[in-house]
């Protein structure tokens, strides 16, 4: 082997690892963060029969309630207002679920990468959409388990309903090493408001 390939042979892997460096650093933590097994929150649709022996299409949705011992807890809710078929220009035939309770101007709030939100109560019930990032929502002096905490993704999935406006409340994180994006919609005449709803069970629905 000449002195050529000698001084040249070394140059290779640090070349590739010049190239790989800038991604591992900037988008491997967000992997890292996105691939993290966690029991992620969802928002179900659930089709039954009517009496009438029609098919309905509910939607369930994760809920932060207020209990009676002054503490908050996590349920699953199904709301009882079916999915109607719209007939709106641009998205007619699509189903729709019509939030009439949401009257209020809502909150487009931008929380920043690793953000802690502290332990609070919700400021108003309320309709929170995540729509990117994660939150992570616990509750205090409790172990956490299934039912205790949530892992809200934002996206598809991310409709939750926050009414424990009193007690103890919730605490809220942001873990990711990128900003989460939720929509705040304050509920006129508070959660009943939205038409009923039916408790699916404790903890998030999943």
């Amino acid at each position: 082997m000449d002195s050529h390939s000698l001084t040249s042979f070394p140059a290779r892997p640090l070349l590739v690892l010049a190239v790989l460096l800038p991604f591992l650093l900037i988008y491997a933590p967000l992997l890292e963060d996105l691939a993290s097994p966690r029991p992620y929150a969802k928002n179900p649709f659930v089709t039954t029969q009517s009496p009438s022996g029609a098919n309905e299409t509910r939607l369930q949705l994760t809920a932060l309630v207020s209990t009676a011992q002054d503490t908050s807890a996590i349920e699953c809710w199904e709301l009882n207002t079916p999915f109607t078929v719209s007939e709106d220009a641009g998205i007619s035939g699509a189903m729709a679920l019509p939030f009439e309770a949401v009257r209020e101007g809502g909150t487009y709030t931008v929380l920043p990468a690793r953000f802690y939100g502290g332990l609070h109560t919700a400021p108003r019930e309320q309709l929170v959409h995540f729509t990117a990032g994660l939150a992570h929502v616990t509750l205090p002096d409790v172990q956490r388990n299934s039912k205790t905490e949530a892992w809200v993704k934002g996206g598809r999935d991310g409709l939750i309903v926050a009414t424990d406006t009193t007690g103890r409340g919730h605490v809220t994180e942001y873990p990711l090493r990128q900003q989460t994006v939720a929509i705040q919609l304050p509920l006129v005449g508070g959660v009943e408001a939205l038409g009923g709803y039916r408790k699916v069970g404790d903890g998030p629905c999943l």
